[in-house]
């Protein structure tokens, strides 16, 4: 699989208020780094798919995913917040992956999916995202997981 996270995309220890202000910045971070041009609409898509979709994926975990047309390339974001948030219903996150892919690349989509979940469920590699500060440790995790 091709490179999908870096340095850049690895957010840790952010304090925010809630999933928009996530939202707000992974788009923020995606057009600096020349990976999207249209900021709102990014913001938008992630809206839309929290309201038809529950990305909570237990493990105090997240993964809002979106399949776009203004992307190039597939990217993971990871973010670990400061403190836990409410995500869902009843239920909080501290550890948000969150997946911008080509709306043509299905299968890239799917896979990426995949990915975060072998991330959950191996508590080892779980770990490095809980705890680790080091940026290319957790983007090489990322990469390297097959």
């Amino acid at each position: 699989m091709n490179k999908v996270s870096d340095v850049d995309t690895i957010v840790l220890d952010l304090d925010v208020k809630d999933k928009i202000d996530i939202f707000k910045l992974v788009a923020k971070k995606a057009k600096e780094l020349n990976i999207i041009e249209d900021e709102e609409k990014v913001i938008e898509e992630f809206i839309e798919k929290e309201k038809d979709t529950e990305t909570y994926l237990g493990s105090k975990c997240a993964m809002p995913h979106i399949k776009t047309n203004i992307i190039g390339s597939s990217v993971i974001f990871y973010i670990r917040l400061k403190n836990e948030m409410l995500w869902s219903g009843k239920d909080s996150a501290k550890y948000i992956f969150l997946i911008i892919s080509n709306r043509e690349d299905v299968e890239k989509h799917l896979k990426l999916l995949r990915l975060i979940s072998k991330i959950i469920m191996k508590n080892d590699i779980l770990k490095i995202f809980k705890e680790s500060d080091d940026t290319l440790k957790i983007s090489n995790t990322i990469n390297e997981i097959e």
